[in-house]
């Protein structure tokens, strides 16, 4: 009963949050920066820092998130820079604070990467409730306002990171540049 209070009370904190995004145009390619929501399984992490490292954006302008457990070690240009959400970061929605959405959103993403699980709320509202213009995430029915772009089909983290780089590849004109 109290999960179903819980989960209706985040519900409507999401979709007040997705109506009030102000997404920014895009910049030139060379300038973007990127939001990334990281699986929790250390396969989809260890695909995801594999995607991050193919494609041709600083790591100083990449902004890891997990939600969760770190299960494999950052490559060492995006360490530094790996948030961890814990306990203390969640609201008793389970969602990400106003406060640690503000900041992990300053400076703005222009794209916004979502791996994590497609049913969690708070890893959904951190990429598509974000300022990105481009907000790409794994395909859930109940998700489809969050994001521009999803990836459906895949069964887990490491193939649907697989699927964002040949999609990312494919665009035309491209969101991301690839090395």
């Amino acid at each position: 009963m109290i999960e179903a209070v819980r989960q209706g009370f985040a519900q409507r904190a999401v979709r007040s949050a997705l109506s009030a995004r102000q997404p920014r145009p895009l910049p030139p390619l060379a300038d973007r920066r990127v939001l990334v929501v990281l699986p929790n399984d250390a396969d989809g992490q260890r695909a995801t820092w594999d995607l991050l490292a193919g494609l041709d954006v600083p790591a100083h302008r990449v902004r890891p998130v997990l939600l969760g457990s770190l299960r494999t070690d950052p490559p060492g240009p995006f360490a530094p820079d790996v948030k961890i959400l814990g306990d203390d970061d969640r609201d008793w929605r389970r969602l990400p604070t106003a406060a640690v959405r503000a900041k992990l959103w300053t400076p703005p993403p222009d794209v916004a990467l979502n791996l994590a699980d497609p049913g969690d709320l708070g890893a959904a509202l951190l990429a598509g409730g974000s300022p990105a213009a481009v907000r790409i995430g794994r395909h859930h029915p109940d998700r489809e306002a969050f994001y521009d772009l999803m990836i459906q089909g895949e069964p887990n983290a490491a193939s649907a990171a697989g699927a964002l780089r040949r999609l990312l590849a494919r665009l035309d004109p491209p969101v991301l540049p690839a090395r």
